[in-house]
């Protein structure tokens, strides 16, 4: 508890050498995850926008690419405002909260789904399911917000 990085920490214990094994995992791993919500966030506002969700602007394709540049400099211009002004917990707490969000959102989409029927899916899944998901993603969120916002003691 009184170090910034237990992780390494417990690897130059464990081995005896300095941790750039892990400091160099470390930043690949913050590096992948950081372009994984890049790529999900600006597939969702060109998905949301192709429904007529959103303004048609963020639907708009690079035409060589074919990757929604519109959606994806928003979200890089968003991402880059968080990371300046926000400090890292904050960030990393908003991340978990709108990661945690979206997943609630698909898992009560696919209750809807099941509920309505209609042509066989390719994949079948009890309704239990979805609903397991949305219940523990919302029990997430109570608990992410009440951690951050609940009265301290």
């Amino acid at each position: 508890a009184a170090t910034d990085a237990p992780l390494a920490l417990l690897y130059e214990q464990a081995t005896g050498r300095a941790p750039v094994v892990i400091t160099l995992i470390s930043l690949v791993s913050v590096t992948n995850g950081v372009l994984v919500q890049f790529v999900m966030s600006s597939r969702i506002l060109y998905g949301m926008s192709r429904r007529g969700w959103l303004p048609p602007l963020l639907g708009r394709v690079h035409p060589r690419t074919r990757t929604p540049v519109v959606a994806t400099g928003l979200i890089t211009a968003l991402v880059l405002t968080f990371a300046l002004l926000l400090p890292l917990v904050t960030l990393a707490q908003t991340t978990s909260f709108i990661t945690l969000l979206i997943f609630a959102l698909v898992n009560l989409s696919l209750a809807r789904i099941k509920r309505r029927g209609g042509a066989r899916p390719a994949l079948s899944v009890p309704m239990a399911v979805p609903v397991l998901g949305f219940l523990g993603c919302l029990a997430m969120l109570a608990f992410q917000t009440w951690e951050s916002f609940g009265p301290r003691v």
